[in-house]
């Protein structure tokens, strides 16, 4: 044992966080190892940030408000002095976004609630590829889609019902003169049935084991894969940079072997080759989320607590294999002509108890429960 000082200097006293970096290595050869070898590693946490990290402010160019247009039949339309953001009618989607000449948005893309992952090799051993089915492709009935001015921003509101999961969504999208948006989802669930799924599933490890029917598809209540919005953007935006964990992708229940701090990667090499495709490049405990083309521009992507994001050439549906395993190889699955960026309040954890029936223990679910998530999209 030994008492070390070491010179960190003064702990800034401005809100921000700090993390101490411990590495354990040999001081001499051990067997094959070399001395040097690196046996452990550790991230301690100094002091916690006391506010929310973000690493871009709205900047209000001037104190005109962005201009709004109803009269379209099939769209409402957001103009500002260097931006437009169209939201589809029909549906209530946010479905152009170009700023300063730049389409944000892949060709006939949106900006969508998404509760589904391309199933692991877990999900599939617990059967969770049935058990949560009805979160594949919910349908989301639009009720109201209606637009206000408020705080020198424009507010575009859209509520939902999802009859198939006795649910309510409400979509809040806030736009300043920037063309940044703070986007809401908000999700509220039947409590009395919320209730009963609980008592009648307390994930006793007997309970939620049990194998699942062949042929059965959860058409009401489940838990799911995670609560977020799936933003498809150009291919174009390929280059990351990201403050949270990495380089490695991590989920809630294997995180603690990557060191939060700031990561620069592609969106090519994001992607892991797993011998059979399934969900990856997920990266937790985010404070901020940079997607960008080649000079630089494109989206900063914040939120008021840590947050998941990921982003591939590849859509969830290409690597998904439906209600059992195909065993294809990830060779055998083309890149899409889009970067798929999935921002996420939470995702279920991976589980790894073991492969043939465990699902991931409960603190690591995501529940069928009532969600909200916030986060703002910044254009740079």
């Amino acid at each position: 044992k030994a008492t070390v000082k070491l010179g960190m200097g003064t702990i800034p006293a401005d809100g921000a966080e700090d993390f101490l970096n411990l590495s354990y290595t040999l001081k001499e050869k051990d067997g094959i190892l070399p001395a040097g070898h690196e046996a452990a590693h550790q991230q301690l946490e100094v002091q916690k940030a006391t506010a929310p990290i973000f690493v871009e402010k709205a900047k209000k160019v001037n104190t005109i408000l962005p201009e709004v247009n109803d009269d379209d039949v099939n769209y409402l339309i957001i103009k500002g002095i260097n931006f437009q953001i169209d939201f589809n009618k029909h549906n209530g989607f946010l479905c152009n976004y170009e700023v300063g000449g730049l389409q944000i948005l892949a060709e006939d893309a949106e900006l969508t609630p998404n509760f589904w992952r391309a199933p692991t090799d877990n999900d599939f051993g617990a059967n969770l590829q049935r058990k949560y089915a009805v979160w594949k492709n919910p349908t989301f009935k639009l009720e109201s889609l209606k637009n206000e001015q408020k705080d020198n921003a424009t507010v575009i509101s859209a509520e939902y019902t999802m009859p198939q999961v006795a649910a309510k969504l409400a979509m809040t999208y806030v736009i300043s003169n920037d063309g940044a948006i703070k986007v809401t989802e908000k999700m509220t669930v039947d409590q009395a049935k919320a209730k009963a799924y609980r008592e009648s599933n307390p994930y006793g490890y007997e309970k939620r084991d049990a194998p699942v029917v062949e042929g059965e598809v959860r058409t009401q209540e489940s838990d799911m894969f995670r609560f977020g919005m799936q933003l498809p953007m150009a291919k174009c935006f390929e280059n990351l940079e990201y403050y949270g964990r990495g380089p490695v992708e991590t989920y809630n229940d294997r995180k603690d072997s990557e060191h939060i701090g700031i990561y620069n990667s592609t969106v090519t090499d994001e992607f892991y080759n797993y011998i059979r495709p399934q969900e990856t490049g997920n990266h937790v405990d985010l404070r901020w989320y940079k997607i960008m083309n080649a000079g630089g521009h494109g989206l900063t992507v914040v939120a008021e607590k840590p947050f998941n994001a990921s982003a591939i050439h590849y859509t969830i549906e290409s690597l998904d294999e439906g209600m059992q395993k195909q065993n294809r190889h990830y060779q055998e699955i083309p890149q899409a002509d889009l970067t798929n960026v999935c921002i996420d309040l939470v995702q279920c954890g991976l589980g790894c108890i073991n492969s043939w029936g465990a699902i991931p223990r409960d603190e690591y679910l995501v529940k069928y429960q009532d969600h909200e998530f916030t986060f703002t999209l910044f254009p740079m």
